[in-house]
């Protein structure tokens, strides 16, 4: 059981996967007052790509069981347009510059979105790399 919270994300782990000159510009473990109904923490992390100002938001909720993660995943999900990859029950979405993906494993619920700059230049990172940057996040959080 994980009981100290600490930094979700190497910036290099981002760059692996997404590409582009990352730097964390807000970080934030919370362990008590979360109002959310089992979770023993959260984790954000915001960050930002110096060289197009794409942004990338990591959310990160940890619950006492499998069972309030699930009821707290099912509040955002529509139960028909779920899948699985590698254990994981995933929900992956795009509208506009944003691609968002959420993640049920275990006592994890995992929220990440990418948040593109309005450049046409710049590439999105799509379903798969986003898939295994939840995988890679996981095994090492």
């Amino acid at each position: 059981m994980i009981t100290n919270p600490v930094t979700i994300i190497r910036t290099s782990l981002i760059s692996e996967y997404l590409k582009g000159n990352w730097k964390i510009v807000k970080s934030l473990n919370k362990t008590r007052n979360l109002g959310i109904e089992g979770a023993l923490w959260v984790a954000e992390e915001k960050l930002v790509d110096e060289n197009s100002s794409d942004t990338f938001i990591v959310y990160i909720y940890y619950f006492n069981n499998s069972q309030s993660a699930l009821q707290y995943y099912q509040c955002f999900i529509p139960s028909s347009n779920v899948s699985t990859y590698r254990g994981m029950t995933v929900y992956f979405y795009t509208l506009g510059f944003v691609q968002s993906l959420y993640v049920l494993k275990g006592n994890m619920v995992i929220y990440l979105s990418f948040i593109g700059s309005s450049d046409p230049a710049t590439p999105y990172p799509g379903y798969e790399h986003l898939l295994n940057l939840a995988s890679s996040i996981i095994a090492n959080v």
